[in-house]
């Protein structure tokens, strides 16, 4: 009854429903109430374009997650609009190098990356020494030089303090390898009931809401392990983790907001320029505007004389009499 609604709906105002042509039949919804199996599709993916292109729909039947609906992604392919600029903007989707460079301090380490950077920036130097020595009439080429320079950087720097993997978005600071061990049983035993059959599904359903139940005591224990060692820094009078996690708190619920420009932050910048001299030059003031308001700078309702002859006190203080 419900599906039969919302399809209408979705034909009245001229939305198409994803899941009828690339997960037809496959449930969204799947748990287990009275040792039988209970699925459905309740989850939907819901577009006002007519075709998607390359689009595919995957849903994470075998995986748990702690509910019983399931994990659903969609991919397609589309076409960004080239917008043509004179403005120079970096590629997008360049994955952040990173490197251990807190072992610079290290004598040695440090000696290696200096000598390995002297190296190979030979060649540039010798080059910028030639520039420099007979400028050419024409623009060198500063986006290769710099490359090239870059690069210097990044392999000195790999072969003496070595790169490192960046985090996931996802990663919390309380996860041990013991939490991944109990997740990975949950995710198992979930798998191992969802292909039974039978009387089967009642056992391995009971296997995996107990290995639930452990691990989300897990979770819950490290997360006060986690605390606890925070508060402990605080009392040994390490307050540089505390600002650290203020400043985070703090830059989380403070509302971002910034202004994108889709040919990169130069054309932003210029963009943002722009409006703000429009904004600002005047250029919406009407014509004619009234006379300036009388000035009273040169008129003072009293003189040093009369404060003097109207003090009662004849002490000659006046209005500061009150400082005295």
């Amino acid at each position: 009854m419900r599906s039969s609604v919302l399809r209408r709906w979705c034909d009245d105002h001229g939305l198409n429903i994803l899941n009828k042509t690339l997960a037809y039949g496959i449930p969204t919804y799947l748990t287990c109430r009275g040792h039988a199996e209970v699925s459905s599709i309740v989850d939907y993916f819901i577009t006002n374009m007519s075709l998607v292109r390359s689009a595919s729909i995957s849903v994470a039947l075998d995986l748990s997650l702690g509910s019983d609906h399931k994990l659903m992604s969609l991919s397609f392919e589309y076409s960004v609009p080239v917008v043509h600029s004179t403005q120079s903007s970096p590629p997008s989707g360049q994955v952040r190098r990173l490197w251990n460079l807190s072992r610079l301090k290290e004598p040695e380490v440090q000696k290696l990356y200096v000598s390995t950077f002297g190296s190979l920036s030979a060649a540039l130097l010798d080059q910028l020494q030639q520039l420099r020595a007979s400028p050419p009439s024409t623009r060198p080429p500063i986006d290769h030089l710099n490359d090239e320079l870059n690069a210097a950087i990044y392999s000195a720097l790999d072969k003496s303090v070595g790169s490192r993997v960046s985090r996931p978005k996802q990663w919390k600071k309380f996860w041990t390898s013991q939490l991944q061990a109990l997740a990975d049983r949950r995710d198992w035993l979930y798998r191992k009931w969802r292909w039974s059959l039978g009387i089967d599904k009642a056992y391995w359903w009971g296997l995996h809401q107990e290995a639930h139940v452990r691990f989300r005591t897990a979770v819950k224990r490290a997360k006060r392990e986690s605390w606890r060692a925070f508060c402990d820094s605080l009392a040994r009078g390490d307050f540089s983790s505390a600002v650290r996690r203020v400043k985070q708190v703090h830059n989380r619920r403070r509302p971002q907001v910034a202004y994108a420009h889709p040919d990169g932050p130069v054309a932003g910048a210029n963009a943002m320029r722009d409006h703000l001299a429009s904004v600002y030059s005047g250029s919406g003031l009407p014509s004619t505007r009234p006379p300036p308001l009388p000035s009273s700078d040169d008129h003072v309702p009293f003189d040093l004389a009369s404060v003097s002859e109207d003090d009662p006190s004849g002490s000659g203080l006046g209005l500061d009499s009150g400082l005295g």
